[in-house]
């Protein structure tokens, strides 16, 4: 049954972030319940929303929802008061943008390894060390650089730097 007169204590809602993690997607755009309460609830566009108890959500998982580096933002939901945007998107849709940045942080990672190797084999005095590393560097930001381009993502130098390496 739909109740606009409900009380809205305990009612949040989940903001929507193109880049959600695989654990805080599937709550995106959804009203749930702090205290553990089910049903049904209308915003402010009449829109019929299910009411989640939080123990069903990813609520107090590290990776879940409002979980470590987790970019979401929950709300008070007021029934009758609150208009929810978005939320029909599919989990897919909402976790695209995450892989595609988890990607980039993937090869930057590969860059900062390659270029800490390197000063570690230069203060050991290992030439050969060095040079080598100094390579797998250079294609792995060729290859951010071929990523960036075609995902339209930033090419960002400042999260490639590492202390100690200067070639």
């Amino acid at each position: 049954t739909f109740e606009r007169a409900r009380s809205s204590d305990g009612l949040i809602y989940i903001s929507i972030n193109a880049t959600a993690r695989p654990g805080c997607a599937p709550w995106q755009g959804k009203v749930i319940s702090l205290n553990n309460e089910s049903g049904t609830v209308l915003d402010l566009d009449d829109n019929r929303h299910t009411i989640y108890p939080v123990s069903e959500t990813t609520y107090g998982q590290p990776a879940g929802i409002l979980g470590i580096s987790c970019h979401h933002r929950a709300s008070r939901f007021n029934p009758g008061l609150t208009a929810i945007r978005g939320e029909n998107k599919s989990v897919k849709e909402l976790t695209d943008g995450y892989e595609v940045r988890k990607r980039r942080t993937d090869i930057e990672y590969q860059v900062k390894t390659a270029k800490r190797k390197a000063a570690v084999a230069k203060a050991n005095g290992d030439t050969a060390g060095f040079e080598a590393q100094v390579q797998k560097s250079k294609a792995a930001q060729e290859r951010l650089r071929d990523y960036c381009d075609k995902t339209g993502l930033d090419y960002r130098k400042d999260r490639l730097q590492v202390y100690g390496y200067n070639h």
